[in-house]
């Protein structure tokens, strides 16, 4: 399956497929008209995925059209495209229900760019690969004649009534919400432009993975991924060991709230190198990182809370990791996010460290199991650049 970096690769070769500009005009709510100004090749319909992924792939008609003035700056006023449309009405009166050009003000309409070599049924991914969608609303007709009619686009923030800033930038925090724009929320109800997976899902050298972490930006692993008791002597990169966690403090918060004995608790780790005296293993030591580990729910199961809410278990349902909330849970129903007994076990730090760990990680297999490696891919660009005001 072809990805953005697919993408980002043809756009830098000498000979690049076509470029092919997609137009969705939303006529009214979940209503759209698609079309598009041809291919050199043809002027048969196109097809693409919709913007949120998934089915029914959107059909796009050809016809005259051009647009202008869409270049991006960071000082002066901001961009205020043209549309250009020859004789929409006769040409799309189907599509557009009878409505006339100034019927079309206010409208939303949506510019999406991509390769010939990835239309669909060229290419069949999902979602669709493509450069960044952009949004704009029909502002005023700029021009109107027997031949064309010419629309002024204006961005969302460049409208009456909108202020800015509609977020807060705050120094070293990233302020968009995480998984907001994950590829699982349905394209209405997107929300900033975290796009990472809700459930994790990241593709490592041609294969889907799935990445998770805590809060703490700590790996968390399969438990059936192979630990070894470590009580001195050589670790190996990459590999999980596990010591016993001091409990002196700790007790277990049982389903009726009482608290009783923690029992033995273990703290794992993951070698970030292969050192044969690597030392105490703990969180201030820099040859390791600490991990947790997750169990695949099962009904019959009991997961145990604890007075330091870091050693609650965690377990994994649809593909989604979930830690006890404040009390051992047994039996069913399965964790979810309107299940009170769970909290969702894959958050965010919300540093630029977190996001260099999941869009930049790597994958190993080494000392059994499946997870992320210790070192990440170096020259991979974290997307938006990471986000203002941020240090790692």
């Amino acid at each position: 399956m072809a990805n953005i970096d697919d993408l980002n690769d043809d756009l830098q070769k000498q000979s690049v497929s076509a470029q092919v500009e997609l137009w969705e005009l939303e006529l009214s709510s979940g209503n759209f008209a698609y079309f598009y100004s041809g291919l050199d090749s043809d002027l048969g319909e196109v097809q693409f995925r919709p913007r949120a992924g998934g089915t029914p792939i959107n059909t796009y008609e050809a016809m005259p059209i051009q647009g202008e003035g869409f270049s991006l700056q960071s000082d002066g006023p901001s961009a205020r495209p043209k549309l250009t449309v020859a004789n929409i009405l006769t040409t799309f009166s189907d599509a557009l229900g009878g409505l006339q050009n100034k019927d079309l003000l206010g409208k939303k309409i949506y510019r999406r760019r991509t390769l010939e070599k990835y239309l669909y049924d060229n290419d069949t991914s999902d979602p669709a690969v493509e450069m960044p969608v952009q949004m704009y609303f029909i502002d005023r007709i700029a021009e109107e004649s027997i031949l064309q009619v010419q629309f002024e686009l204006a961005s969302p923030f460049d409208l009456a009534g909108i202020k800015l800033p509609k977020r807060v930038i705050l120094g070293n925090s990233c302020s968009w919400k995480y998984q907001g724009a994950a590829p699982e929320v349905a394209a209405a109800d997107k929300q900033g432009a975290c796009s990472w997976s809700q459930k994790g899902i990241i593709n490592i050298g041609g294969t889907n993975r799935n990445v998770y972490f805590n809060k703490d930006d700590e790996p968390l692993i399969s438990n059936s991924t192979g630990v070894t008791a470590h009580s001195g002597g050589t670790i190996t990169e990459n590999q999980i060991y596990s010591t016993n966690a001091d409990t002196s403090r700790i007790q277990k918060v049982n389903a009726d709230g009482t608290l009783s004995a923690a029992g033995t608790l273990k703290d794992y780790w993951q070698a970030r190198g292969t050192y044969t005296s690597p030392g105490t293993l703990s969180s201030t030591n820099p040859r390791v990182r600490q991990v947790r580990l997750y169990t695949g729910f099962s009904a019959g199961q009991t997961f145990n809370a604890y007075t330091d809410p870091r050693y609650n278990e965690y377990a994994l349902s649809d593909d989604k990791v979930y830690r006890v909330k404040d009390k051992t849970v047994s039996g069913s129903p399965a964790p979810s996010a309107g299940n009170s007994g769970w909290i969702k076990g894959d958050q965010c730090s919300k540093s630029l460290r977190a996001c260099n760990s999941r869009y930049c990680a790597r994958w190993t297999t080494a000392g059994g199991g499946g997870k992320p490696d210790v070192t990440k891919i170096s020259d991979k660009e974290i997307p938006f650049g990471g986000f203002p005001g941020l240090s790692a």
